[in-house]
This record gives structure tokens, C-alpha cells and sequence, in this order.
């Protein structure tokens, strides 16, 4: 059943899998192509560049993962994963812009012992919400600049992720209403395809991937710079925004507002590479 079910989803948003499958390849390059260029170079001499690396190689795991339950029967538990994604590209971007320092960003600033109590772990988990939050606000928040429009959408979004991703509220009621509609008959442990369920993914799993190809500048050395690379970056940049503009077209009122967000607090392209994020610079946003 799992695999009919992946099959159908796979076959029926076809557009959506060819692009999809597109930007984790380019992904998967861009992170093995700059590996393998520090393992023959040598590392930089930037402190955080392989923690930034092994940050983007998390997210490529998480992405990779929601999509291949996505394939096999289950896109709201890859919606549910693609939640933590989402953080992960949030305290990215908070790193390419200079809102915090990857030292903050993992609440270490200031910890100074070097070997770690109770109360020092203690620290650095609050010290860590204390910065994710300030990021947060920077980005979509009151603080963020966005329309309030924006910010409601992008809240009313955030609340249907975590409603998902904490307690399975979505599966759970669709679910009911499936059982209801069929008298109690035909109970399965595989969701059968739901379109509304299936556009919550393929919405929220679009959006994500578009934030993460317009950090993933960032992963990258000055060094390796590559035309080609680059241009394979905007046609799937641009891809991404014809995908969401479509939805703007129909009267969606979360694209327009996704939009507001990746054109002004994730205008990145392909001539950012990677950089320390210096302590003078917190507080820049856009």
C-alpha cells in the first residue's frame, strides 16, 4: 500500500518531483563539491566554516528524508519533518546576513569553561532560544520589517506547522472525517491520496527549498567559484518562483506574502560565499 500510494502521489505531481529532485541534486553537488575541495586544499582558516557546512549537510538529510516519506505514502509526516527544516534555514540566514554569529547562534558566546557543567549546558540551550528568537522577530516578526499583512500569513503558516509537526492534528482529523464519510468502512494504516493534505506538503516543501537554494551561496568557498554552478542556481531560482507565483495567480494569499519574505530577507545569489559573520554586524537584516 505504501508503495502504490507513493507511486500515485509521484505520478500525479509530476512538475513538482522533477523540480524537487532537480534542486536536491544540485544540492548533494554543491555540498560534495566543496567537501571534496577542502579534503584536497585544506580546510579555511574561518572557524566556523565546517560547522556552517555540516549545518547545511543537516538540512540536506532532513529535506532528503521528507521527501523520500513524502514518495512512500506519508507526505504529512514529511510535513511534519520539513518543520525543523525550516528552523534550520531561519538560523542559516540569520548567519549570511550577520544577525548573529555562529558562536550565538549555538549559544556558546560567553561560555568560557572548558569542560561543560549542568549549569553551563543549561546556559547554552538559553542562550541559544534567547538568539533563535531574536532572529525569528528580525525575520518575520515585528521586528522584520514585512508588511503586517506578511506577518499574518507567515503566522498563520507557522501555527498549521506546528499544529502537524507537534501533535498530528492534520493526519488526525483527516483521517476522522475519512472514516466518516465511509461509515467507519474501509480503515487503512496508509493515508489514501488527499489533495489537501498533499498541497500542505508540496506548498510548504517548495517554499523551504527555495529558502535553502537562496542561502546555499553560502556554503561555498571564494575559491570555487563556477559559472556554471551559478547558472544552474538561477534556473532553479527562477523555477521556484514561477512555482509559487502560480499559486499567487489563484488567490493564495500565503504566496505573495512568501514572496515579500524571500525577496527581502533572503535576497541572496550566487555572487555570496561564505564569510564569518563578525559580532558589529548583528542586527543587519535583509
Amino acid at each position: 500500500m505504501e508503495e502504490e500510494a507513493g507511486k500515485a502521489f509521484v505520478e500525479k505531481y509530476h512538475g513538482f518531483r522533477r523540480l524537487t529532485d532537480s534542486f536536491l541534486d544540485f544540492f548533494a553537488e554543491t555540498l560534495v563539491a566543496q567537501a571534496a575541495y577542502s579534503g584536497k586544499n585544506g580546510w579555511p582558516k574561518l572557524p566556523y566554516y565546517l560547522t556552517c557546512l555540516m549545518m547545511f549537510l543537516t538540512m540536506f538529510r532532513s529535506t532528503r528524508a521528507a521527501e523520500v516519506l513524502s514518495t512512500n505514502g506519508y507526505p504529512m509526516q514529511g510535513y511534519s519533518l520539513m518543520r525543523g527544516v525550516k528552523d534550520q534555514v531561519w538560523t542559516m540566514c540569520g548567519a549570511v546576513t550577520g544577525l548573529a554569529t555562529f558562536a550565538e547562534l549555538f549559544g556558546w558566546d560567553g561560555v568560557t569553561t572548558e569542560k561543560w557543567g549542568e549549569e553551563d549546558r543549561a546556559r547554552i540551550v538559553a542562550n541559544r532560544r534567547k538568539t533563535e528568537a531574536r532572529v525569528r522577530e528580525l525575520i518575520v516578526g515585528k521586528k522584520s520589517g514585512l508588511s503586517e499583512e506578511t506577518q499574518t500569513w507567515l503566522l498563520k503558516w507557522e501555527r498549521m506547522f506546528n499544529g502537524e509537526a507537534h501533535r498530528g492534528i492534520y493526519t488526525l482529523m483527516r483521517a476522522s472525517s475519512q472514516m466518516v464519510d465511509r461509515d467507519g468502512t474501509g480503515f487503512s494504516l496508509v493515508a489514501p491520496p488527499d489533495e489537501l493534505l498533499d498541497a500542505m506538503f508540496l506548498n510548504r516543501s517548495t517554499e523551504i527549498n527555495w529558502m535553502i537554494l537562496r542561502v546555499l551561496p553560502f556554503a561555498r568557498r571564494s575559491e570555487t567559484k563556477d559559472d556554471k554552478w551559478a547558472e544552474k542556481w538561477k534556473i532553479l531560482d527562477e523555477s521556484f518562483a514561477f512555482m509559487v507565483k502560480g499559486l499567487a495567480d489563484i488567490g493564495k494569499k500565503i504566496a505573495p506574502a512568501f514572496i515579500e519574505l524571500l525577496d527581502t530577507k533572503f535576497k541572496f545569489d550566487p555572487s555570496v560565499f561564505y564569510s564569518e559573520p563578525a559580532p558589529e554586524e548583528k542586527g543587519k537584516a535583509g
